[in-house]
Formats: structure tokens, sequence, C-alpha cells
């Protein structure tokens, strides 16, 4: 069985899955966002591998794979990430 309730980390408030705000606090709920430490992964593997690639075969194949390499992380990351629920309330 699958729940389907998510709790406030601000208000404590449990609402169901799906709402787009928090009914106690106002905060507004994402879904599906991955944290900021990984886009910083993913660019710093994508600078990386495309160096080694373009060492080995000319620049340009670094100009051509350092794009791959980022959007393939980001499309990884959103499969990754997808149950992810991060909570933002508005200062």
């Amino acid at each position: 069985m699958e729940n389907n309730t998510i709790k406030c980390p601000f208000c404590l408030k449990e609402s169901q899955r799906g709402v787009h705000v928090c009914i106690g606090c106002m905060a507004t709920v994402l879904y599906g966002t991955y944290p900021v430490w990984y886009a910083f992964v993913v660019i710093l593997l994508g600078f990386g591998l495309s160096a080694l690639i373009g060492i080995s075969s000319g620049i340009a194949g670094a100009t051509i794979s350092l794009p791959i390499i980022g959007v393939m992380g980001f499309i990884v990351g959103k499969v990754i990430f997808s149950d992810n629920v991060v909570f933002r309330r508005n200062m």
C-alpha cells in the first residue's frame, strides 16, 4: 500500500500528495526536484569527462560531449529524484 500523504517540515501539517501549496503555512510544494549538490556533481563530471574526451579525440569531441553528458546527467537525476518532495516557504 502506498502512502499518499506528505508532511510539511515547517508546520507539520499532513496533506494529500499532489497539492501545490501547504494548507497549514502556505509553503510551495515541489515534486521531483533534485538537490543542488547533484547539479554541481553533474556539471563537474561533465567538464571532467569532456576534458578527457577532448585530450584523446581533439577539441571537437569535447564540445560535443559536454552537452550530451550534462543532459544525460539531468535526465538520470529526474528519474532518481522523481519521488522527492521539497517544501519552500515564502518569506
